[in-house]
C-alpha cells in the first residue's frame, strides 16, 4: 500500500514539473527590467527622503531617472527630475535644484498629457530657490512667467496658487520688500483657511512665513506671535516633522534674541538644535547659521567657552558674510583692492559644503568678475579665478 502511494506521489510530482516547465514565463524584456529597476530606485529614494537623508535620496532618484530614460516614458522622466530637484532643495543645494527643475520643464514639453499645473509649480520652486541663492534677476523672470500662466487660468484666490504665493513672499523678503512679503503671507493664510486640503500644514507654513516677514520688517512682537502659532501647529500634528519643528524653534530663538530675551532664546536654540541634529544631522548646510546664532546667544549670556565649542561646529565659513570676507581677502592679494571694489555687491551662494562667491558688474558693462569656491567647514579657498 505504501509503495503504491509513493508511485502515485512520484507521478504527481513529475506531472507538476512537466506542467510547470510548460508554463514557464519568458525572461523579462529589457524595458520590463528597466521599469523594475526604476520602481526599486524610486522606492529607495522615497525611503531616504522619509529618513531626512536628502543627498542619498537625490542619488537614488538620479539612478531611477537613468532607468526611466532607457524605457522612454516622458512622464516618468519629468516627475523624477522633480523628485531630484526637491531632494536637492531639502539638501540646501539650491543651484542644483534649479537646474533639475528647468530640465523637468523642458522634459514636460514631450509629455502629451502634462498637467497645466506642472510648469507653474516648477517655476514657483525656481523662484524660491533662486531667491535663496541671491539670483534675483532669474527669480524675477521665473516669477513673471509663473504669473502669466496663473493669470490665464486661475482666479486670484485659487488654492492652486498657494505655493506660488509662498515663493513670491520669499522673494519679496529676500529683496527687502518686507511690506509686500507680509501682504503675500497674509494672502497665503487667507487662501489656506478656505481650503480643506492639508489645511493644518499649510496654515503652519503660512504663519512661519508671516513671522519671518514681520521679523524682516523689525516687527518682532508680531513676528514672535506668528512663528509661535506655526510652531504650535507643527507640534500638534499627528506625525510631527522634527525638521519643521526644529527650524521654527531656531527662528523663534533668533526673534527672542532681537528682543534681548537671552535665556528664552538659549532654551529654544537647544530644543531646535536637538530636533535638527536627530533628523538632518549636524553636517547639514543649514546648521551652520543656526550654530552661529546659538554661539552668539551663548556669548551674550557670558558663556564664551561653550560659544567657542558651538562655533567650531559651524565651520570657519558658516555664513555668506564670512565666505565673502575670505574670498575678498584672497582676491585682493592677487587682483588688487580697486579691482574688487568695482565688482560690488559680492554674491555668495551655498552649494552643499562649499560657498560659490563671485563679483558683479553694472548691467550692460562688459568684462569678467572674480570668482572663488570656499569650503564652509575649513574656510579654505578651494578655487579662485577671474573672468575676462
Amino acid at each position: 500500500m505504501n509503495r503504491a502511494l509513493h508511485v502515485v506521489a512520484l507521478l504527481a510530482l513529475c506531472g507538476a514539473v512537466i506542467v510547470a516547465s510548460g508554463c514557464r514565463k519568458p525572461p523579462p524584456s529589457p524595458v520590463d527590467q528597466a521599469e523594475a529597476r526604476f520602481l526599486a530606485e524610486h522606492a529607495r529614494g522615497d525611503s531616504a527622503m522619509d529618513a531626512y537623508r536628502y543627498r542619498e535620496a537625490a542619488g537614488h532618484y538620479r539612478a531611477a531617472l537613468r532607468c526611466a530614460q532607457s524605457h522612454g516614458v516622458a512622464e516618468d522622466r519629468a516627475e523624477t527630475m522633480v523628485e531630484i530637484a526637491n531632494a536637492c532643495t531639502w539638501a540646501y543645494e539650491f543651484g542644483e535644484a534649479v537646474t533639475w527643475d528647468r530640465r523637468a520643464i523642458h522634459e514636460a514639453a514631450r509629455w502629451p498629457d502634462v498637467s497645466p499645473d506642472f510648469v507653474p509649480d516648477r517655476l514657483a520652486a525656481i523662484v524660491a530657490n533662486c531667491a535663496f541663492e541671491g539670483r534675483f534677476h532669474e527669480a524675477n523672470l521665473a516669477a513673471r512667467q509663473m504669473h502669466a500662466l496663473d493669470d490665464a487660468r486661475l482666479k486670484p484666490n485659487d488654492v492652486k496658487r498657494l505655493d506660488h504665493i509662498l515663493a513670491d513672499a520669499k522673494l519679496a523678503s529676500r529683496t527687502g520688500r518686507h511690506a509686500e512679503a507680509i501682504a503675500l503671507a497674509k494672502q497665503y493664510l487667507a487662501i489656506a483657511r478656505q481650503s480643506t486640503f492639508d489645511q493644518d500644514t499649510n496654515l503652519a507654513i503660512g504663519d512661519l512665513e508671516l513671522g519671518c516677514a514681520y521679523a524682516g520688517a523689525a516687527k518682532y512682537a508680531e513676528a514672535e506671535a506668528s512663528v509661535a502659532t506655526g510652531l504650535a501647529a507643527f507640534q500638534k500634528q499627528k506625525d510631527p516633522n522634527p525638521v519643521a519643528i526644529g527650524r521654527a524653534q531656531a527662528v523663534l530663538a533668533s526673534i527672542d534674541m532681537k528682543q534681548r530675551r537671552v535665556d528664552l532664546a538659549l532654551r529654544l536654540f537647544q530644543q531646535g538644535i536637538g530636533n535638527l541634529e536627530k533628523s538632518i544631522g549636524s553636517e547639514h548646510p543649514s546648521m551652520a547659521e543656526i550654530y552661529t546664532r546659538y554661539a552668539d546667544a551663548l556669548l551674550k549670556a557670558g558663556r564664551p567657552a561653550e560659544a567657542a565649542a558651538i562655533r567650531s561646529k559651524a565651520g570657519r565659513a558658516p555664513d555668506r558674510e564670512a565666505a565673502i570676507r575670505i574670498a575678498e581677502a584672497a582676491w585682493t592679494r592677487v587682483y588688487g583692492r580697486a579691482n574688487i571694489d568695482r565688482q560690488r555687491p559680492i554674491q555668495a551662494t551655498l552649494d552643499g559644503e562649499v560657498w560659490r562667491v563671485h563679483g558683479s558688474l553694472p548691467k550692460g558693462q562688459a568684462g569678467g568678475v572674480a570668482d572663488a569656491v570656499v569650503s564652509r567647514k575649513t574656510g579654505r579657498v578651494l578655487h579662485m579665478g577671474h573672468g575676462r
